[in-house]
């Protein structure tokens, strides 16, 4: 397999079939750049077109299971509401943050199918996904070519670091949920208790 193949490839099934971001091969084949084994030209286009399958591969995902999921919620009026609200957010916020999540390192195939799911237009998102990967597919390859086996190192601490710090903020929002649930259930029962029957 040519080495322009293996990163496309890499590049495809990164953070999907593989729980690995697609920075981690880009950062390679920068170091595969300073060796000479490969071309600038062969490794943007082919982490970029990869990036970008992969992309649009999750958020189209996420288009289609959007009428299950609705169907889903429909039954279930706490997760309907909280639906709703994350529909509510104008298409601003939800472009903003398609973008920033091309900075998201581990987290952007998630992120991506939940854009599907709350309907952020398809061209908009290629749009925006495309202006994200002219920034980080040449910065990562960029990282590899001058610091080479460092980066990698680099690369895989902060993701060994960044899981805790997702699980705990994933936790954080989930006991604060149930809290919120909490309070006003026991804010209802409260009123039911001081109303006085006819």
């Amino acid at each position: 397999m040519s080495p322009a193949l293996a990163l496309f490839t890499s590049c495809l099934v990164s953070g999907v079939i593989v729980p690995v971001p697609e920075d981690v091969p880009l950062l390679l084949a920068g170091l595969a750049i300073s060796r000479g084994e490969m071309t600038l030209a062969s490794a943007l286009f082919a982490g970029g077109l990869g990036t970008l399958g992969r992309d649009a591969s999750v958020f189209g995902a996420g288009r289609l299971a959007g009428p299950r999921v609705r169907a889903f919620v429909d039954g279930r009026p706490r997760l309907a509401r909280a639906l709703g609200k994350l529909q509510a957010r104008s298409v601003r916020q939800r472009e903003g943050i398609v973008f920033l999540t091309r900075f998201a390192i581990g987290a952007r195939a998630p992120l991506f199918f939940a854009a599907g799911l709350l309907g952020v237009g398809a061209s908009r998102f290629l749009l925006l996904d495309v202006l994200g990967l002219a920034i980080t597919t040449p910065l990562c390859l960029w990282a590899g070519m001058q610091y080479g086996d460092a980066s990698v190192a680099l690369l895989e601490g902060m993701l060994v670091h960044q899981r805790p710090v997702l699980v705990a903020v994933a936790c954080g929002l989930g006991v604060g949920w149930l809290a919120r649930g909490w309070r006003k259930r026991r804010a209802v029962a409260k009123q039911r208790r001081y109303v006085k029957p006819d």
